[in-house]
């Protein structure tokens, strides 16, 4: 199982990843592809070619694979993706429940998360990525609304595998305070960079 991840050359994502991500790939020996883009000097542009990495990387390998987010650490065996059976499902990700992760008692709303992903790989996948690809081109910003858009509608019939929060926890919350969903032993955690890089134009 391939662990791809990719950032913006000559930006703070490059450092990121060699001090984050990077040591925790060889620490837990994980096959990983490591991919840098263009850095179109602006935040929205330069995030906005997540999907264009995922469409290249199914072309590529040709078979399943775990996409990350290069703020993130490997702080646990990540063996669920080595479970996961491709005939049974086409993607997985995490679902937050704002009720629980907020503490909100009446919050409904559910949130597509994209920092941990794992892909299948079949044509049902690709011409999803490619519409999400699509939009991100025509619509730079963040990747993760105009995904949750397809995954609600066109693509609804996706078989889905809801990954646990522990593949996709955040070590805070907005705020910068801990979260109220704490999670003892996560297996990947985030540091969401992004809370303070979109602000500047990398």
């Amino acid at each position: 199982m391939k662990y791809v991840a990719w950032y913006t050359v000559d930006t703070i994502y490059e450092d990121i990843f060699h001090n984050t991500l990077e040591p925790t790939l060889k620490a837990y020996n994980l096959d990983s592809l490591i991919i840098p883009v263009y850095n179109h000097k602006k935040w929205s542009l330069n995030v906005a070619q997540k999907p264009w990495v995922v469409y290249q990387t199914l072309q590529k390998l040709q078979e399943p694979f775990v996409l990350l987010d290069v703020d993130c650490k490997i702080t646990g065996e990540p063996s669920l993706f080595n479970q996961i059976n491709p005939n049974k499902y086409d993607i997985a990700y995490h679902t937050l429940d704002w009720h629980t992760w907020y503490n909100k008692p009446d919050e409904t709303k559910k949130e597509l998360l994209t920092g941990t992903m794992w892909f299948n790989y079949n044509n049902t996948i690709i011409a999803m990525v490619g519409e999400w690809y699509q939009h991100c081109s025509r619509n730079p910003g963040a990747d993760q609304p105009p995904l949750e858009y397809l995954m609600k509608n066109r693509y609804k019939h996706l078989r889905v595998l809801d990954l646990p929060l522990e593949y996709c926890y955040i070590n805070s919350m907005p705020d910068g305070k801990e979260p109220f969903n704490k999670v003892k032993n996560p297996v990947i955690t985030h540091y969401q960079a992004s809370r303070t890089c979109k602000r500047i134009e990398l």
